[in-house]
Protein backbone atom coordinates (compact mmCIF):
# COMPACT_ATOMS: atom_id res chain seq x y z
CA UNK A 1 0.00 0.00 0.00
CA UNK A 2 1.50 3.35 -1.06
CA UNK A 3 2.00 6.18 1.40
CA UNK A 4 -0.51 9.05 1.37
CA UNK A 5 2.09 11.56 2.61
CA UNK A 6 2.89 14.42 0.17
CA UNK A 7 5.93 13.46 -1.88
CA UNK A 8 8.48 16.18 -2.72
CA UNK A 9 9.48 14.16 -5.80
CA UNK A 10 5.95 14.68 -7.15
CA UNK A 11 6.20 18.43 -6.56
CA UNK A 12 9.57 18.74 -8.29
CA UNK A 13 10.40 15.66 -10.34
CA UNK A 14 13.95 14.37 -10.20
CA UNK A 15 15.62 14.10 -13.60
CA UNK A 16 15.52 10.40 -14.45
CA UNK A 17 18.66 9.38 -16.37
CA UNK A 18 20.70 6.24 -17.06
CA UNK A 19 23.69 5.61 -14.79
CA UNK A 20 26.38 3.57 -16.49
CA UNK A 21 27.80 2.22 -13.24
CA UNK A 22 24.47 0.57 -12.35
CA UNK A 23 24.16 -1.45 -15.55
CA UNK A 24 23.77 -5.22 -14.94
CA UNK A 25 26.42 -6.05 -17.55
CA UNK A 26 28.93 -3.97 -15.58
CA UNK A 27 27.86 -5.58 -12.29
CA UNK A 28 28.10 -9.02 -13.91
CA UNK A 29 31.66 -8.26 -15.06
CA UNK A 30 32.81 -7.14 -11.62
CA UNK A 31 31.17 -10.19 -10.08
CA UNK A 32 33.05 -12.53 -12.44
CA UNK A 33 36.31 -10.76 -11.66
CA UNK A 34 35.90 -11.45 -7.95
CA UNK A 35 34.49 -14.96 -8.27
CA UNK A 36 30.72 -14.31 -8.10
CA UNK A 37 29.10 -15.78 -11.21
CA UNK A 38 25.79 -13.96 -11.51
CA UNK A 39 23.37 -14.31 -14.42
CA UNK A 40 24.38 -12.52 -17.67
CA UNK A 41 22.59 -9.24 -18.30
CA UNK A 42 20.79 -10.46 -21.42
CA UNK A 43 18.55 -12.79 -19.38
CA UNK A 44 18.68 -11.25 -15.90
CA UNK A 45 15.85 -10.50 -13.49
CA UNK A 46 16.42 -6.94 -12.22
CA UNK A 47 14.84 -4.83 -9.47
CA UNK A 48 15.40 -1.08 -9.09
CA UNK A 49 14.45 0.55 -5.80
CA UNK A 50 13.64 4.24 -6.34
CA UNK A 51 13.38 4.04 -10.13
CA UNK A 52 11.78 7.52 -10.60
CA UNK A 53 10.25 7.55 -14.12
CA UNK A 54 12.45 4.70 -15.33
CA UNK A 55 15.20 6.66 -17.05
CA UNK A 56 17.75 4.13 -15.79
CA UNK A 57 15.85 0.85 -15.99
CA UNK A 58 13.74 1.27 -19.16
CA UNK A 59 16.75 1.41 -21.55
CA UNK A 60 18.12 -1.74 -19.84
CA UNK A 61 14.86 -3.56 -20.53
CA UNK A 62 14.64 -2.27 -24.09
CA UNK A 63 18.08 -3.69 -24.85
CA UNK A 64 17.43 -7.08 -23.18
CA UNK A 65 14.06 -8.50 -24.31
CA UNK A 66 14.79 -11.84 -22.58
CA UNK A 67 15.30 -10.17 -19.20
CA UNK A 68 12.65 -9.22 -16.63
CA UNK A 69 12.60 -5.79 -14.96
CA UNK A 70 10.72 -4.27 -12.04
CA UNK A 71 11.04 -0.71 -10.77
CA UNK A 72 9.32 0.78 -7.72
CA UNK A 73 9.09 4.38 -6.53
CA UNK A 74 6.96 6.40 -4.11
CA UNK A 75 6.60 9.33 -6.56
CA UNK A 76 3.28 8.60 -8.25
CA UNK A 77 3.63 11.14 -11.05
CA UNK A 78 7.04 9.80 -12.04
CA UNK A 79 5.81 6.19 -12.05
CA UNK A 80 2.84 7.19 -14.22
CA UNK A 81 5.18 8.96 -16.66
CA UNK A 82 7.37 5.86 -16.83
CA UNK A 83 4.37 3.56 -17.31
CA UNK A 84 3.23 5.73 -20.21
CA UNK A 85 6.68 5.50 -21.81
CA UNK A 86 6.71 1.71 -21.45
CA UNK A 87 3.27 1.44 -23.05
CA UNK A 88 4.25 3.64 -26.00
CA UNK A 89 7.45 1.65 -26.51
CA UNK A 90 5.49 -1.61 -26.40
CA UNK A 91 7.85 -3.21 -23.85
CA UNK A 92 6.51 -6.42 -22.30
CA UNK A 93 9.43 -7.28 -19.98
CA UNK A 94 9.25 -4.38 -17.53
CA UNK A 95 6.83 -3.08 -14.90
CA UNK A 96 6.97 0.11 -12.84
CA UNK A 97 4.94 0.17 -9.65
CA UNK A 98 3.93 3.00 -7.33
CA UNK A 99 5.12 1.62 -4.03
CA UNK A 100 7.30 2.55 -1.07
CA UNK A 101 10.43 0.55 -0.34
CA UNK A 102 9.09 -0.15 3.16
CA UNK A 103 6.00 -1.80 1.69
CA UNK A 104 7.86 -3.86 -0.89
CA UNK A 105 6.09 -7.19 -1.33
CA UNK A 106 7.76 -9.85 0.81
CA UNK A 107 6.80 -12.71 -1.53
CA UNK A 108 9.34 -15.27 -2.69
CA UNK A 109 10.32 -13.35 -5.86
CA UNK A 110 14.10 -13.21 -6.28
CA UNK A 111 16.32 -11.04 -8.45
CA UNK A 112 19.73 -11.43 -10.07
CA UNK A 113 20.48 -7.74 -9.59
CA UNK A 114 19.04 -5.16 -7.21
CA UNK A 115 19.84 -1.50 -7.94
CA UNK A 116 19.39 1.29 -5.39
CA UNK A 117 20.97 4.49 -6.71
CA UNK A 118 20.70 7.81 -4.88
CA UNK A 119 18.33 6.58 -2.15
CA UNK A 120 20.26 5.23 0.85
CA UNK A 121 21.59 8.59 2.13
CA UNK A 122 18.28 10.41 1.63
CA UNK A 123 15.95 8.22 3.68
CA UNK A 124 15.54 7.55 7.40
CA UNK A 125 17.01 4.60 9.31
CA UNK A 126 13.89 2.43 8.90
CA UNK A 127 14.05 2.69 5.11
CA UNK A 128 17.82 2.13 5.09
CA UNK A 129 17.22 -1.06 7.08
CA UNK A 130 14.52 -2.09 4.62
CA UNK A 131 16.90 -1.56 1.68
CA UNK A 132 19.34 -4.01 3.25
CA UNK A 133 16.50 -6.39 4.10
CA UNK A 134 15.25 -6.38 0.50
CA UNK A 135 18.79 -7.04 -0.74
CA UNK A 136 19.16 -9.99 1.63
CA UNK A 137 15.71 -11.51 1.16
CA UNK A 138 15.23 -10.91 -2.57
CA UNK A 139 18.72 -11.41 -3.99
CA UNK A 140 19.29 -14.76 -5.66
CA UNK A 141 22.17 -16.89 -4.25
CA UNK A 142 24.58 -15.58 -6.92
CA UNK A 143 22.94 -12.17 -7.13
CA UNK A 144 24.58 -8.76 -6.81
CA UNK A 145 23.16 -5.61 -5.21
CA UNK A 146 24.28 -2.08 -6.06
CA UNK A 147 23.83 0.69 -3.47
CA UNK A 148 25.17 4.25 -3.77
CA UNK A 149 25.50 6.67 -0.86
CA UNK A 150 27.19 9.84 0.37
CA UNK A 151 30.37 9.32 2.36
CA UNK A 152 32.56 10.99 4.91
CA UNK A 153 35.08 12.53 5.06
CA UNK A 154 34.22 14.26 1.76
CA UNK A 155 30.77 15.30 2.93
CA UNK A 156 32.13 17.28 5.86
CA UNK A 157 32.70 20.28 3.60
CA UNK A 158 29.55 19.67 1.57
CA UNK A 159 27.53 19.45 4.79
CA UNK A 160 28.58 23.00 5.69
CA UNK A 161 27.24 24.27 2.37
CA UNK A 162 24.02 22.25 2.82
CA UNK A 163 23.58 23.70 6.32
CA UNK A 164 23.94 27.25 4.96
CA UNK A 165 21.25 26.63 2.35
CA UNK A 166 18.91 24.87 4.80
CA UNK A 167 19.24 27.66 7.36
CA UNK A 168 18.45 30.36 4.82
CA UNK A 169 15.63 28.52 2.97
CA UNK A 170 13.91 26.91 5.97
CA UNK A 171 11.04 29.43 6.19
CA UNK A 172 9.92 29.08 2.56
CA UNK A 173 7.38 26.36 1.70
CA UNK A 174 7.39 26.49 -2.10
CA UNK A 175 10.12 24.22 -3.55
CA UNK A 176 10.83 26.74 -6.29
CA UNK A 177 11.22 29.53 -3.73
CA UNK A 178 13.45 27.34 -1.53
CA UNK A 179 15.72 26.63 -4.50
CA UNK A 180 15.76 30.35 -5.37
CA UNK A 181 16.67 31.34 -1.81
CA UNK A 182 19.33 28.60 -1.63
CA UNK A 183 20.94 29.99 -4.76
CA UNK A 184 20.72 33.47 -3.26
CA UNK A 185 22.70 32.49 -0.17
CA UNK A 186 25.29 30.73 -2.33
CA UNK A 187 25.80 33.93 -4.33
CA UNK A 188 25.95 35.94 -1.11
CA UNK A 189 28.70 33.67 0.25
CA UNK A 190 30.69 33.77 -3.01
CA UNK A 191 30.48 37.58 -3.05
CA UNK A 192 31.70 37.61 0.53
CA UNK A 193 34.75 35.52 -0.44
CA UNK A 194 35.91 38.02 -3.07
CA UNK A 195 39.66 38.47 -2.79
CA UNK A 196 39.92 35.77 -0.12
CA UNK A 197 42.36 32.96 -1.00
CA UNK A 198 42.56 30.93 2.20
CA UNK A 199 42.22 27.11 1.84
CA UNK A 200 38.72 27.36 3.36
CA UNK A 201 37.67 30.07 0.89
CA UNK A 202 39.03 28.12 -2.10
CA UNK A 203 37.22 24.94 -1.08
CA UNK A 204 33.99 26.76 -0.37
CA UNK A 205 34.12 28.77 -3.59
CA UNK A 206 34.74 25.64 -5.67
CA UNK A 207 31.84 23.75 -4.06
CA UNK A 208 29.44 26.66 -4.45
CA UNK A 209 30.42 27.17 -8.09
CA UNK A 210 29.68 23.49 -8.77
CA UNK A 211 26.26 23.71 -7.13
CA UNK A 212 25.35 26.89 -8.97
CA UNK A 213 25.45 24.95 -12.27
CA UNK A 214 23.02 22.25 -11.09
CA UNK A 215 19.25 22.29 -11.85
CA UNK A 216 16.73 23.03 -9.11
CA UNK A 217 15.74 19.35 -8.88
CA UNK A 218 19.31 18.40 -7.92
CA UNK A 219 19.58 21.24 -5.40
CA UNK A 220 16.26 20.35 -3.75
CA UNK A 221 16.61 16.58 -3.63
CA UNK A 222 20.36 16.13 -3.12
CA UNK A 223 21.02 19.01 -0.72
CA UNK A 224 17.78 20.41 0.69
CA UNK A 225 15.91 17.22 1.60
CA UNK A 226 15.17 16.84 5.32
CA UNK A 227 17.32 13.69 5.45
CA UNK A 228 20.89 13.54 4.20
CA UNK A 229 22.87 10.79 5.86
CA UNK A 230 26.52 10.40 4.81
CA UNK A 231 28.43 7.46 6.31
CA UNK A 232 31.97 6.17 6.40
CA UNK A 233 32.60 3.13 4.22
CA UNK A 234 33.19 0.88 7.23
CA UNK A 235 29.82 1.96 8.70
CA UNK A 236 28.01 1.10 5.48
CA UNK A 237 29.67 -2.33 5.36
CA UNK A 238 28.84 -2.95 9.04
CA UNK A 239 25.20 -2.19 8.22
CA UNK A 240 25.27 -4.62 5.29
CA UNK A 241 26.92 -7.31 7.44
CA UNK A 242 23.97 -7.20 9.87
CA UNK A 243 21.85 -8.47 6.98
CA UNK A 244 24.41 -11.16 6.03
CA UNK A 245 25.56 -9.18 3.01
CA UNK A 246 29.26 -8.94 2.12
CA UNK A 247 31.27 -6.17 0.48
CA UNK A 248 32.07 -7.30 -3.07
CA UNK A 249 33.57 -4.27 -4.77
CA UNK A 250 33.03 -0.69 -5.77
CA UNK A 251 32.35 0.72 -9.16
CA UNK A 252 34.34 2.16 -10.83
CA UNK A 253 36.95 -0.51 -10.21
CA UNK A 254 40.00 1.76 -10.04
CA UNK A 255 38.75 3.47 -6.87
CA UNK A 256 39.42 0.25 -4.91
CA UNK A 257 43.15 -0.18 -5.47
CA UNK A 258 45.81 1.49 -3.33
CA UNK A 259 48.46 1.27 -6.05
CA UNK A 260 46.65 4.16 -7.73
CA UNK A 261 47.83 6.37 -4.84
CA UNK A 262 51.40 7.68 -4.30
CA UNK A 263 53.90 4.86 -3.71
CA UNK A 264 54.58 5.64 -0.04
CA UNK A 265 50.88 5.52 0.76
CA UNK A 266 50.29 2.44 -1.41
CA UNK A 267 53.16 0.54 0.26
CA UNK A 268 51.65 1.12 3.70
CA UNK A 269 48.11 0.22 2.61
CA UNK A 270 49.32 -2.98 0.93
CA UNK A 271 50.40 -4.23 4.35
CA UNK A 272 46.73 -4.33 5.39
CA UNK A 273 44.83 -7.49 4.44
CA UNK A 274 41.31 -6.17 5.04
CA UNK A 275 39.82 -4.63 1.89
CA UNK A 276 37.28 -2.53 3.81
CA UNK A 277 39.96 -1.03 6.07
CA UNK A 278 42.10 -0.31 3.02
CA UNK A 279 39.13 1.35 1.33
CA UNK A 280 38.43 3.44 4.42
CA UNK A 281 42.00 4.72 4.59
CA UNK A 282 41.84 5.50 0.87
CA UNK A 283 38.70 7.53 1.51
CA UNK A 284 40.56 9.50 4.18
CA UNK A 285 43.37 10.22 1.71
CA UNK A 286 41.09 11.16 -1.21
CA UNK A 287 38.41 12.97 0.84
CA UNK A 288 35.83 10.62 -0.72
CA UNK A 289 32.27 11.99 -0.81
CA UNK A 290 30.29 9.37 -2.74
CA UNK A 291 30.49 5.63 -3.24
CA UNK A 292 28.82 3.04 -5.46
CA UNK A 293 29.18 -0.28 -3.66
CA UNK A 294 28.34 -3.83 -4.72
CA UNK A 295 27.10 -6.38 -2.18
CA UNK A 296 26.57 -10.14 -2.34
CA UNK A 297 25.53 -12.86 0.09
CA UNK A 298 28.10 -13.62 2.80
CA UNK A 299 28.15 -17.30 1.81
CA UNK A 300 30.31 -16.44 -1.21
CA UNK A 301 34.04 -17.00 -1.12
CA UNK A 302 35.11 -13.78 -2.79
CA UNK A 303 38.34 -14.00 -4.78
CA UNK A 304 40.72 -11.18 -3.78
CA UNK A 305 43.83 -12.85 -5.26
CA UNK A 306 43.57 -11.59 -8.81
CA UNK A 307 45.94 -13.11 -11.35
CA UNK A 308 47.27 -11.31 -14.41
CA UNK A 309 45.97 -14.16 -16.58
CA UNK A 310 42.40 -13.47 -15.42
CA UNK A 311 42.27 -10.87 -18.19
CA UNK A 312 41.78 -13.67 -20.75
CA UNK A 313 38.12 -14.05 -19.63
CA UNK A 314 37.11 -10.51 -20.64
CA UNK A 315 36.68 -8.01 -23.41
CA UNK A 316 38.91 -4.95 -23.07
CA UNK A 317 38.34 -1.31 -24.06
CA UNK A 318 40.78 1.60 -23.95
CA UNK A 319 39.34 4.25 -21.65
CA UNK A 320 41.86 7.05 -22.26
CA UNK A 321 42.42 9.92 -24.62
CA UNK A 322 42.91 9.11 -28.32
CA UNK A 323 46.62 9.04 -29.13
CA UNK A 324 48.34 9.54 -32.49
CA UNK A 325 51.50 7.44 -32.85
CA UNK A 326 54.05 8.09 -35.59
CA UNK A 327 55.79 5.13 -37.24
CA UNK A 328 59.19 5.99 -35.76
CA UNK A 329 57.74 5.61 -32.25
CA UNK A 330 57.18 1.88 -32.85
CA UNK A 331 60.91 1.20 -32.55
CA UNK A 332 61.76 -0.94 -29.52
CA UNK A 333 62.65 1.30 -26.58
CA UNK A 334 61.01 4.48 -27.94
CA UNK A 335 58.53 5.76 -25.31
CA UNK A 336 54.85 6.20 -26.21
CA UNK A 337 52.38 7.67 -23.70
CA UNK A 338 48.73 6.72 -23.25
CA UNK A 339 46.76 9.01 -20.93
CA UNK A 340 43.49 8.51 -19.10
CA UNK A 341 41.72 8.56 -15.69
CA UNK A 342 44.46 10.59 -14.10
CA UNK A 343 47.27 8.19 -15.04
CA UNK A 344 49.85 8.12 -17.81
CA UNK A 345 51.14 4.83 -19.19
CA UNK A 346 54.56 4.94 -20.85
CA UNK A 347 55.09 1.98 -23.19
CA UNK A 348 58.47 0.98 -24.66
CA UNK A 349 57.96 -2.66 -25.64
CA UNK A 350 57.10 -3.07 -29.34
CA UNK A 351 54.30 -5.63 -28.93
CA UNK A 352 52.78 -3.63 -26.07
CA UNK A 353 52.73 -0.52 -28.26
CA UNK A 354 51.01 -2.47 -31.03
CA UNK A 355 48.38 -3.75 -28.57
CA UNK A 356 47.67 -0.30 -27.12
CA UNK A 357 47.50 1.19 -30.63
CA UNK A 358 44.89 -1.40 -31.64
CA UNK A 359 42.82 -0.66 -28.54
CA UNK A 360 43.25 3.08 -29.17
CA UNK A 361 41.98 2.69 -32.74
CA UNK A 362 38.88 0.85 -31.48
CA UNK A 363 37.70 4.17 -29.97
CA UNK A 364 36.31 2.66 -26.78
CA UNK A 365 34.60 -0.33 -28.41
CA UNK A 366 35.38 -3.42 -26.28
CA UNK A 367 37.50 -6.09 -27.94
CA UNK A 368 37.59 -9.76 -27.02
CA UNK A 369 40.95 -10.74 -25.50
CA UNK A 370 41.57 -13.46 -28.10
CA UNK A 371 40.69 -11.06 -30.92
CA UNK A 372 43.21 -8.59 -29.53
CA UNK A 373 45.88 -11.32 -29.49
CA UNK A 374 45.04 -12.18 -33.14
CA UNK A 375 45.26 -8.55 -34.20
CA UNK A 376 48.59 -8.01 -32.45
CA UNK A 377 50.03 -11.15 -34.09
CA UNK A 378 48.81 -10.02 -37.51
CA UNK A 379 50.01 -6.41 -37.28
CA UNK A 380 53.34 -7.24 -35.65
CA UNK A 381 53.87 -10.27 -37.93
CA UNK A 382 54.48 -12.34 -34.82
CA UNK A 383 53.77 -16.09 -35.09
CA UNK A 384 54.37 -16.97 -31.42
CA UNK A 385 50.95 -16.66 -29.77
CA UNK A 386 52.31 -17.48 -26.33
CA UNK A 387 54.81 -14.62 -26.60
CA UNK A 388 52.02 -12.16 -27.39
CA UNK A 389 49.90 -13.39 -24.49
CA UNK A 390 52.82 -13.09 -22.06
CA UNK A 391 53.34 -9.53 -23.31
CA UNK A 392 49.68 -8.59 -22.81
CA UNK A 393 49.34 -10.31 -19.45
CA UNK A 394 52.73 -9.62 -17.84
CA UNK A 395 54.64 -6.83 -19.60
CA UNK A 396 51.70 -4.61 -20.52
CA UNK A 397 49.62 -6.18 -17.71
CA UNK A 398 46.15 -5.38 -19.00
CA UNK A 399 44.54 -6.38 -15.71
CA UNK A 400 46.66 -3.83 -13.85
CA UNK A 401 45.63 -1.22 -16.42
CA UNK A 402 41.98 -2.09 -15.66
CA UNK A 403 42.62 -1.64 -11.94
CA UNK A 404 44.28 1.67 -12.77
CA UNK A 405 41.36 2.85 -14.90
CA UNK A 406 43.15 3.12 -18.23
CA UNK A 407 41.18 0.23 -19.73
CA UNK A 408 37.77 -1.15 -18.82
CA UNK A 409 36.63 -4.76 -18.61
CA UNK A 410 33.48 -6.09 -20.26
CA UNK A 411 31.76 -9.46 -20.45
CA UNK A 412 29.90 -8.98 -23.71
CA UNK A 413 30.17 -6.96 -26.88
CA UNK A 414 27.76 -4.00 -27.01
CA UNK A 415 25.44 -3.52 -29.93
CA UNK A 416 26.84 -0.37 -31.48
CA UNK A 417 28.87 0.57 -34.54
CA UNK A 418 31.87 2.86 -34.93
CA UNK A 419 31.15 3.30 -38.64
CA UNK A 420 28.15 4.70 -40.51
CA UNK A 421 26.27 2.17 -42.63
CA UNK A 422 24.35 3.00 -45.80
CA UNK A 423 21.05 2.86 -43.89
CA UNK A 424 21.93 3.99 -40.34
CA UNK A 425 19.80 2.82 -37.43
CA UNK A 426 19.33 3.66 -33.74
CA UNK A 427 17.27 1.76 -31.17
CA UNK A 428 13.53 2.45 -31.29
CA UNK A 429 13.59 3.74 -27.71
CA UNK A 430 16.23 6.32 -28.75
CA UNK A 431 13.90 7.60 -31.46
CA UNK A 432 11.14 7.76 -28.84
CA UNK A 433 13.37 9.63 -26.39
CA UNK A 434 14.39 12.15 -29.06
CA UNK A 435 10.72 12.83 -29.78
CA UNK A 436 10.11 13.52 -26.07
CA UNK A 437 13.19 15.68 -25.34
CA UNK A 438 16.85 16.47 -26.09
CA UNK A 439 18.36 13.66 -23.96
CA UNK A 440 18.74 10.08 -25.22
CA UNK A 441 20.46 6.94 -23.92
CA UNK A 442 23.30 5.41 -25.89
CA UNK A 443 24.51 1.80 -26.01
CA UNK A 444 27.04 2.51 -23.26
CA UNK A 445 24.09 3.38 -20.99
CA UNK A 446 25.06 7.05 -20.92
CA UNK A 447 23.16 10.27 -21.57
CA UNK A 448 23.73 11.96 -24.92
CA UNK A 449 22.33 15.44 -25.58
CA UNK A 450 20.92 16.24 -29.02
CA UNK A 451 20.46 19.59 -30.72
CA UNK A 452 17.26 20.33 -32.75
CA UNK A 453 18.74 19.11 -36.05
CA UNK A 454 20.01 15.88 -34.47
CA UNK A 455 16.62 15.22 -32.88
CA UNK A 456 14.95 15.50 -36.28
CA UNK A 457 17.53 13.26 -37.96
CA UNK A 458 17.22 10.57 -35.26
CA UNK A 459 13.52 10.16 -36.06
CA UNK A 460 14.49 8.82 -39.51
CA UNK A 461 17.21 6.43 -38.34
CA UNK A 462 15.07 3.29 -38.52
CA UNK A 463 17.29 1.33 -40.90
CA UNK A 464 15.00 2.10 -43.85
CA UNK A 465 16.38 5.49 -44.94
CA UNK A 466 19.60 5.76 -46.93
CA UNK A 467 22.10 8.59 -46.44
CA UNK A 468 20.68 10.20 -49.57
CA UNK A 469 17.19 10.04 -48.03
CA UNK A 470 18.46 11.58 -44.79
CA UNK A 471 20.13 14.48 -46.59
CA UNK A 472 16.90 15.16 -48.45
CA UNK A 473 14.92 15.08 -45.19
CA UNK A 474 17.21 17.68 -43.60
CA UNK A 475 16.87 19.91 -46.67
CA UNK A 476 13.09 19.65 -46.53
CA UNK A 477 13.00 20.63 -42.86
CA UNK A 478 15.26 23.62 -43.55
CA UNK A 479 13.09 24.74 -46.47
CA UNK A 480 10.00 24.47 -44.22
CA UNK A 481 11.91 26.57 -41.64
CA UNK A 482 11.62 23.89 -38.94
CA UNK A 483 15.19 24.88 -38.17
CA UNK A 484 17.95 26.86 -39.86
CA UNK A 485 21.43 26.03 -41.09
CA UNK A 486 23.88 28.88 -40.88
CA UNK A 487 26.48 29.71 -43.48
CA UNK A 488 29.25 32.29 -43.72
CA UNK A 489 28.83 35.30 -41.49
CA UNK A 490 26.51 33.30 -39.26
CA UNK A 491 23.55 34.09 -41.53
CA UNK A 492 20.87 31.47 -42.38
CA UNK A 493 21.34 29.57 -45.64
CA UNK A 494 18.37 30.15 -47.99
CA UNK A 495 19.55 29.20 -51.49
CA UNK A 496 18.28 25.67 -52.39
CA UNK A 497 21.69 24.57 -53.73
CA UNK A 498 23.46 25.82 -50.62
CA UNK A 499 20.83 24.15 -48.44
CA UNK A 500 21.43 20.83 -50.21
CA UNK A 501 25.22 21.17 -49.83
CA UNK A 502 25.04 22.18 -46.16
CA UNK A 503 22.50 19.43 -45.46
CA UNK A 504 24.92 16.85 -46.83
CA UNK A 505 27.75 18.22 -44.68
CA UNK A 506 25.50 18.33 -41.61
CA UNK A 507 24.25 14.81 -42.20
CA UNK A 508 27.78 13.39 -42.44
CA UNK A 509 28.92 15.25 -39.33
CA UNK A 510 25.89 14.22 -37.29
CA UNK A 511 26.08 10.56 -38.28
CA UNK A 512 29.79 10.41 -37.43
CA UNK A 513 29.02 12.03 -34.09
CA UNK A 514 26.28 9.45 -33.46
CA UNK A 515 28.76 6.66 -34.19
CA UNK A 516 31.31 8.23 -31.84
CA UNK A 517 28.66 8.45 -29.11
CA UNK A 518 27.58 4.79 -29.42
CA UNK A 519 24.10 5.52 -30.82
CA UNK A 520 24.25 3.64 -34.15
CA UNK A 521 23.43 -0.06 -33.90
CA UNK A 522 23.57 -3.20 -36.03
CA UNK A 523 20.35 -3.75 -38.00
Amino acid sequence: MASTEPNPYDEVQYLSHPYHQTHPDHLYTLGRLFGVEAVPYSEAHVLELGCASGGNIIPMAANAPLGQYLGIDLAKKQIEAGQSNIQELGLKNIKLEHQSIQNFDSSSEKFDYIICHGIYSWVDSEVRDKIMSVCHNHLKPNGIAYVSYNTFPGWNMVKSVRDMMLYHAQNFESPQRRAQEARGILKFIVDGLEGENSPYALLLRNEINLLSKQPDSYLLHDHLESVNYPVYLYQFVEHANKYKLAYLSDTPLFTMYPNNLPKKVADELNKIHDIVRVGQYMDFVRNQRFRCTLLCHQEHKINRNLNTDDITKFHVAYNGKPTTISEDKFKEGEPVEFVGSGITLTVRNYLSKVAMTILNEAKGLPMNYNELVDKVMSRAKESDRNKVQITLNRDLNLLRLALGGLVTLHSSLPNYLLNVTEKPQVMSFVRYQAKEGPMVTNQRHQVVGLNPVERVLVSYLDGKHSKKDLIKKISEHVEKKDFTIKGEGDSPVTDPKDIALKSEQFCEQILMNFAKNALLVNP
